[in-house]
């Protein structure tokens, strides 16, 4: 046992001074220079209100999102459903679900960013031209993991990804690797994510193909008579790339807990993320469990610029066929409003 660990906790930090090798490389990026901001906002009411601070946790099935990793740990059918009402009148929707596959599981989420049809406006028709477009994205993957040795779990997901405005589409297929690793001590877990790993991308649609007229001479004009069909030539993008690293350890609860109490269980979590469209950040979390029914949490996300302070609670039901929880996350983003997201969870 101790030697399948002490290889567990070699092969984790091989993997994590690689990937934080890569993780300097792509963090030379300046701000706002990866596409596809959709892929960075959180799922799931429980992470969002831990301060999205998951990594090293991901035990239900938004570990799809925050840790593929983490799915080996589910041993039962789980499906998840979470909404919000995201900034900008914007719809933000996560579906997922997991099941138990050998020594691992497998699972598939689906992610929706859109909007209600919007109506288009120009100078000459402030008021509306009659005429409506509409905003969306979409993430679509499957993943599997497993654990290759006791207490340690890799993850991988593969997604397609899809950005939808107006008559313009861009499109790409990524990848999201991970790894988990249990060491037994007071219950730490350490988990690290790669994620949103794919190649640049542009966008496409009808309305980049204009009619353009060639200058026949200095003196001259346009020529209608010469009108060609031209195209407006896009530039590549970047997926939002990020390594996450994350401790969890559980401060009450069981007898691997430093101070074990008999109904009551705290765990305290930090991640750090590395991203390549933005500076290094640090979230850190706590989760209190009364007899694991009733669940208290909160978070803070340091070098931030909104949603900073996280609050949240939850409530797990147990029935003879299986397990109901749901689960609230509050976030305040000061001039944008208030962002409410809830949680439903099935496990059987």
């Amino acid at each position: 046992m101790k030697k399948r660990l002490s290889l567990s906790i070699t092969l984790f930090f091989l993997l994590s001074m690689a990937a934080s090798v890569l993780a300097e490389k792509w963090t030379i990026s300046k701000n706002g220079t990866a596409a596809m901001p959709f892929l960075k906002i959180g799922v799931g009411a429980r992470a969002v209100a831990m301060g999205e601070a998951f990594a090293a946790v991901a035990n239900d099935a938004t570990a799809l999102f925050w840790n593929p990793a983490g799915i080996a740990q589910i041993k039962r059918y789980q499906f998840h459903f979470s909404h919000n009402d995201w900034i900008a009148d914007l719809k933000h929707d996560y579906l997922a679900g997991s099941m138990p596959f050998g020594r691992g599981a497998i699972g598939i989420h689906l992610i929706s960013l859109n909007t209600d049809l919007i109506e288009i406006t120009t100078l000459e028709e402030p008021n509306g031209t009659g005429l409506y477009y509409d905003f969306s994205d979409v993430s679509l993957g499957a993943t599997y993991s497993l654990y290759i040795i006791d207490r340690f779990a890799v993850g991988i997901t593969g997604k397609y990804l899809r950005e939808k405005n107006y008559n313009e589409t861009a499109s790409v297929f990524a990848l999201d690797v991970g790894t988990l690793l249990h060491t037994g001590f007071h219950g730490l877990n350490i988990g690290m994510c790669f994620s949103n790993i794919g190649t640049d991308f542009r966008y496409q649609g009808t309305d980049l193909g204009v009619p353009y007229s060639p200058t026949l001479g200095a003196e001259e004009g346009p020529s209608n008579a010469l009108e060609v069909e031209a195209r407006l030539e896009t530039k590549d993008f970047h997926l939002p790339t990020n390594f996450r690293v994350g401790f969890a350890v559980d401060l009450l609860g069981s007898t691997d807990a430093f101070f074990a109490t008999p109904y009551t269980r705290m765990t305290f979590l930090t991640d750090a993320n590395y991203p390549n469209d933005g500076d290094q950040k640090i979230n850190v979390g706590t989760e209190v469990a009364l007899k694991e029914m009733v669940f208290l949490r909160g978070g803070y996300r340091f070098n931030y610029s909104h949603e900073i302070f996280t609050v949240g609670g939850g409530l797990c039901l147990n029935a003879y066929m299986g397990t109901l929880k749901v689960d609230y996350a509050y976030a305040d983003f000061g001039d944008l409003s208030e962002v409410h997201r809830f949680s439903i969870e099935l496990g059987f």
